[in-house]
């Protein structure tokens, strides 16, 4: 099973520059996958010829790579997950929409259907010998937005965006009562709750986290918050807010439980990065993922 061919044009400022040096530099490949690419299936071409990391490159060059297939887990079982949406799809990335209920990756049970096993499937009916590459991941009762890459070079790319804060999410999420600020910051720590293999607090000792809240919509019963956060910690937001004292409606773990809110109100809206391969700022919204009503 092959791979789509990658194609570069080889720009003024890498003339006279080693193919070794052009790829890693502007193409974005990692140490680790240009081994792998010569050493486990892959394919590197030039101008049609293919060709060692140490050929010269002059400007107006093609690059073309094959990246080498990648080996699928066998614990995780490849079938379409009810609810799953695809939002956008090219070579390079993936939009899914996922609905509240529904893991990104299993942990525990691995046979569960997930995220993964949805974009297993599709790998499987496209004949892309590529595994599931999460760039953003969503807690089990989270509905919204998931980024991921289609291959490693696009994975690694975006995780490096990730890590440096140019990955941006807008989430909306919902507290009970009115809301008392138009716009409040948090900034507090947040670890791992001793004893609990799930649960998180906020804790000097922690990792830093910040968040950003403005009320978009205040009700007597419901406030609508949308919140952006500036650190990815584990329940950053749901933490955050019952810091505040507004737990998020649906949310057990960090409020109360309440049989008359079904799911946990937090909802991943929009995303916006810069695409691995063009360069291009891309951002979508996926709209609201939920009404303020019991």
């Amino acid at each position: 099973m092959g791979t789509p061919a990658i194609q570069w044009t080889v720009p003024e400022e890498a003339d006279g520059k080693l193919l070794r040096f052009f790829l890693r530099t502007y193409a974005g490949f990692s140490r680790k996958l240009l081994a792998d690419v010569k050493f486990h299936g892959g394919e590197i071409v030039l101008n049609g010829r293919e060709q060692k990391v140490t050929a010269v490159v002059q400007q107006g060059d093609v690059v073309e790579v094959r990246l080498p297939p990648e080996k699928q887990s066998s614990n995780i079982t490849p079938a379409y997950v009810p609810g799953i949406e695809i939002l956008y799809e090219d070579d390079f990335i993936l939009l899914l929409y996922k609905p509240a209920g529904v893991v990104v990756i299993p942990t525990v049970d691995r046979s569960e259907l997930s995220v993964a096993s949805h974009v297993l499937k599709m790998n499987q009916e496209q004949h892309l010998p590529f595994t599931f590459h999460p760039v953003t991941r969503l807690d089990r009762g989270t509905s919204g937005i998931v980024l991921a890459a289609r291959h490693a070079l696009a994975h690694g790319i975006l995780s490096t965006a990730q890590a440096d804060g140019r990955i941006h999410r807008i989430y909306e999420c919902a507290a009970g009562g009115g809301f008392p600020w138009s716009a409040v910051s948090v900034s507090a720590p947040i670890a791992r709750k001793a004893g609990s293999y799930i649960k998180r607090g906020i804790s000097c000792g922690g990792k830093e986290a910040r968040s950003h809240f403005q009320l978009m919509e205040r009700g007597a019963d419901f406030s609508r918050i949308q919140a952006v956060i500036e650190t990815g910690r584990t329940h950053q937001i749901r933490l955050h807010m019952a810091w505040l004292g507004w737990p998020l409606l649906g949310d057990g773990l960090y409020g109360q439980e309440d049989d008359d809110v079904p799911r946990l109100h937090l909802h991943a809206r929009a995303v916006e990065f810069l695409h691995p391969y063009t360069q291009e700022r891309f951002s979508f919204d996926a709209g609201p993922g939920f009404q303020l009503s019991r």
